[in-house]
């Protein structure tokens, strides 16, 4: 049997919502967080978390790296911390921030010096940089060359591009 196709004469209502009240819940827990992230990306920010473990010799272990966009500026905010693995229990924590350009042609500069706004360390021999290296910008960890250490890395990235 074929059923027949309703035809709606008359609105269900003259209001597109019942109880506009009703919508706050709905809105502070959909729309405002939805808003947070495209205000973010339209201001070109990223953020990412890294994780590195380097084995107790001293030398540098690169916890983030990443290609940059010709005609851009970037202004990297790294906050840094670590643990070291064994009993010895040494920890550090860093924040460096530091503005890099790359121009048209692709060749990448740092503008000015790295600013190291936080250096806690309980042992002076481990190093936290924010740098270029191979024509990218490079954010390195070396342990103490005792003490095989763990390192959690938060990047920030504000970028600007040119038009």
């Amino acid at each position: 049997m074929a059923t027949r196709p309703t035809t709606i004469t008359t609105p269900v209502s003259d209001r597109p919502v019942a109880d506009a009240d009703a919508l706050l819940p709905w809105a502070n827990k959909e729309i405002i967080p939805l808003a947070r992230e495209l205000r973010s990306a339209a201001n070109q920010r990223a953020q990412a978390f890294y994780t590195v473990d380097t084995e107790a010799v001293g030398a540098f272990g690169t916890l983030w790296t990443s290609a940059m966009p010709i005609n851009t500026v970037w202004f990297v905010t790294a906050r840094v911390t670590g643990i070291s693995k064994s009993g010895a229990a040494q920890q550090y924590a860093y924040t460096l921030e530091s503005l890099f350009y790359s121009d048209g042609s692709g060749v990448m500069s740092q503008v000015g010096a790295t600013s190291a706004l936080t250096t806690i360390e309980s042992d002076a021999a481990a190093q936290c940089l924010l740098r270029i290296s191979g024509g990218q910008p490079i954010l390195q960890v070396a342990d103490n060359g005792v003490s095989p250490t763990t390192w959690v890395g938060q990047v920030s990235i504000l970028s600007s591009m040119e038009s």
